[in-house]
């Protein structure tokens, strides 16, 4: 029997749209700039078909500009022309148990990024494939284009639930899915001793570009217990007395900030977008705030 979600996974479309709006012409730059593999569905020059026009980005040519549409908008703007090849992506989307703890809030929010995103993508033009992990597959959908496949992956969201117990966070685990080099977008809160590292290594090396979102809730290190409690570990299911001091709290806290501090640096060294939140943000916010880093 399927498990039921936290909560219905609804998103406004009208906020969708505007996003997308915001988001073509950087995702259009990005793609272009990480690598010659990968080129967005509608390009400024080259094929036959005509798709429109975007607004201006530096570097584009001036030939390209359409004066009449930039006249209208009071901002330039350059026609596009379709080309066979699409950008690839994939959603990586973290369902290990530790992401339904402590509160539900991080796995909603988790489900409302990989469902932003996969609208958003999806109606830039591009392919998109997703797989949900833990030590092993749980789901996976490969790569498609458009409004049908946005169905698709929005019902899987929809049915998607992290483990109750168990379940590493195992992101190589999705490697042999990954069929074709793709800019991949990783969604986990990340609680490893190495922060993932060996996993992240193992993408990279693989040639993948990596969108790296670090998805915590806001009480992860929030000890209020006093006294000696039993903390349990919900993915080994390890048991740990711990005597809960200010000391006990101060230290917690430090070690999420430095954790977070080398997951960023790591991603900082191989030019990856990283983004933190904790899920008391709304989904929009952190898109947002990811894209324009772009």
């Amino acid at each position: 029997m399927a498990q039921k979600p936290v909560a219905p996974l609804k998103l406004n479309e009208v906020e969708l749209e505007g996003v997308v709006r915001v988001a073509k012409p950087k995702l259009f730059k990005h793609m272009a700039d990480i690598s010659g593999l990968y080129r967005s569905r509608t390009l400024i020059s080259g094929g036959n078909n005509y798709a429109g026009f975007r607004e201006y980005c530096p570097g584009d040519e001036v030939r390209s500009i359409n004066w009449r549409a930039s006249v209208r908008s009071r901002q330039f703007q350059v026609d596009q022309h379709q080309q066979e090849k699409s950008g690839r992506w994939y959603i990586c989307l973290d369902v290990s148990a530790s992401m339904r703890f402590p509160e539900s809030d991080k796995w909603l929010l988790a489900q409302q990024l990989a469902d932003a995103f996969s609208y958003i993508l999806l109606a830039c033009g591009n392919e998109l494939g997703m797989v949900a992990y833990s030590d092993r597959i749980h789901q996976y959908c490969p790569l498609g284009v458009g409004r049908n496949q946005y169905k698709k992956l929005h019902k899987l969201l929809e049915q998607l639930l992290p483990d109750r117990k168990g379940g590493d966070s195992l992101l190589q685990s999705s490697l042999p899915y990954l069929k074709q080099q793709a800019s991949v977008i990783v969604i986990s809160d990340f609680l490893q001793s190495d922060f993932m590292r060996h996993d992240l290594d193992r993408l990279r090396k693989a040639g993948h570009y990596l969108h790296v979102f670090h998805v915590l809730s806001r009480h992860e290190t929030d000890l209020s217990a006093n006294g000696i409690v039993l903390l349990a570990d919900i993915e080994t299911g390890e048991l740990l007395p711990v005597e809960l001091t200010e000391q006990a709290r101060e230290l917690a806290a430090a070690m999420q900030r430095r954790q977070s501090q080398a997951l960023q640096a790591y991603c900082k060294e191989h030019h990856f977008d990283y983004s933190f939140t904790t899920g008391d943000n709304d989904w929009k916010t952190v898109i947002l705030n990811h894209i324009s880093c772009l």
